[in-house]
């Protein structure tokens, strides 16, 4: 019985298709764990930025919740001068 057709030429090779499934896994993991490497990267930079932002925002509600009236009035009072609003101003000490 001979074979006249092209599988005799080129017989089956069932670990091809599996060398191909396999490339292609590795290759889907691959970009999985770039992805996840970036995500990863982006949480931790977006967390430090979240913390240094609390900070200063505890180091603002201190600096606010020391500020007296007399400060304000003294500030009010320089920028007015700066401004040429006041020309003479005599501050006393408390």
């Amino acid at each position: 019985m001979a074979a006249t057709g092209r599988g005799s030429l080129r017989p089956y090779q069932p670990n091809k298709a599996r060398n191909f499934f396999v490339a292609g896994l590795l290759f889907v993991v691959m970009v999985l764990s770039y992805n996840y490497w970036i995500a990863s990267a982006t949480k931790n930079q977006l967390a430090y930025d979240i913390s240094s932002l609390q900070v200063s925002l505890q180091k603002l509600r201190l600096a606010d919740s020391q500020l007296k009236v007399g400060d304000v009035l003294q500030f009010r009072i320089i920028s007015a001068i700066m401004c040429g609003a006041i020309v003479e101003v005599h501050v006393t000490a408390p």
